[in-house]
């Protein structure tokens, strides 16, 4: 036993190694790459930022997914921005009102304050998503030290290093998945149906974890059937009420799609699978996107509650399958699922364990 424990600390370890070194330049994709210069798509907004007090704490320009983070900034500025960025106004407007009060409204300076005043608030959302994950993890292995190594992973994440640096959305989403497990892991259902209802609001991939309601309803009890139901309500009216607030289509889900329109686009499907070469960079990706953590994945196969694995399973392929038909990056996009890895690795981590 304790050699295996050495062997998974290690295989943890060198995955927080690769992370740190490689994480913002991992060359097969890129977390930092500027934008900025003369032709820059989001000139009008750089240039404002040069205008402004604190100049130096702006950093938008080096973000490879600049095309959101530009988008977010025009949000937490009160300015129009377009779907499906517009369909997440809660955390930058929430960020940009504190830099518009700090500043007196002045526009530049706050554009200028967005990014720090971010930090501070992933700082605490992240502490706290470790804390909810170290809990959740505890449930299904009995080990305190390991247990916290696999909840670190989510700050010492390559999606966590990618993103949080800069105007984006992703560490308050990663923050929310550690939440969400730790209630399905408690099975409080119903702050669980809150939790999915403000996580939609902040990114549609929240209808992911929503998965995670297929557990009590594999009872198959009328009792279990009702509380699903019960659950569902919530998030459904959080996903649509928002869509018609903004007056969208209240199924419009990312560029081109329009699902009540019968409007489907499959360009980033073909930016993924257009020939064996994308096909393979894909996956190489996804592989990556946890590293080393996949073997404990693949190895938690082998756990006795069959029920739990294939759900788990299932929102992990769900991820996948959605970044390759709605997104162009992939591992900030499929790290938001990095609290499901951590309960499967810690399944699969506890079978070992108990090996002699």
């Amino acid at each position: 036993m304790k050699n295996n424990k050495n062997i998974v600390m290690l295989i943890l370890v060198f995955n927080f190694a690769f992370f740190i070194s490689f994480g913002n330049f991992f060359i097969l994709d890129k977390g930092v790459n500027y934008s900025g210069g003369e032709n820059s798509l989001h000139k009008d907004i750089i240039n404002l930022s040069h205008s402004g007090k604190f100049s130096q704490f702006f950093v938008e320009d080096y973000n490879t997914a600049g095309g959101d983070g530009f988008q977010y900034i025009k949000i937490a500025l009160g300015e129009e921005s377009v779907p499906p960025y517009s369909l997440r106004p809660l955390y930058p407007k929430f960020i940009g009102s504190i830099a518009l009060w700090i500043s007196n409204n002045n526009k530049a300076t706050a554009l200028n304050l967005l990014q720090p005043i971010m930090g501070l608030f992933n700082i605490l959302f992240l502490v706290t998503a470790v804390w909810f994950l170290y809990l959740a993890i505890r449930k299904y292995i009995n080990d305190e030290l390991i247990s916290w190594m696999l909840a670190l992973g989510l700050i010492v994440g390559i999606g966590t290093i990618q993103t949080s640096q800069f105007f984006m959305l992703d560490v308050i989403s990663y923050s929310i998945g550690a939440i969400i497990i730790y209630l399905f892991s408690r099975e409080k259902y119903i702050m669980l149906s809150i939790t999915f209802s403000l996580g939609i609001l902040l990114k549609l991939v929240f209808i992911i974890y929503s998965l995670l309601l297929l557990y009590p309803l594999s009872f198959k009890n009328k009792k279990s059937i009702l509380l699903v139901l019960k659950i569902l309500l919530f998030p459904i009216i959080s996903f649509v009420g928002l869509r018609l607030f903004m007056e969208v289509d209240p199924l419009s889900i990312q560029y081109g799609w329009n699902i009540s329109k019968g409007e489907i686009e499959f360009r980033y499907l073909e930016l993924h699978f257009g020939n064996l070469s994308y096909t393979i960079l894909f996956l190489v990706q996804i592989f990556f996107t946890f590293g080393f953590l996949w073997i404990f994945v693949i190895y938690s196969l082998s756990y006795k509650n069959k029920r739990l694995i294939f759900i788990l399973f299932g929102i992990i392929i769900s991820i996948i399958l959605a970044n390759a038909l709605l997104a162009s990056s992939v591992l900030r996009v499929i790290f938001v699922v990095y609290p499901v890895v951590a309960i499967l690795s810690a399944l699969s981590i506890s079978n070992l364990l108990k090996q002699n």
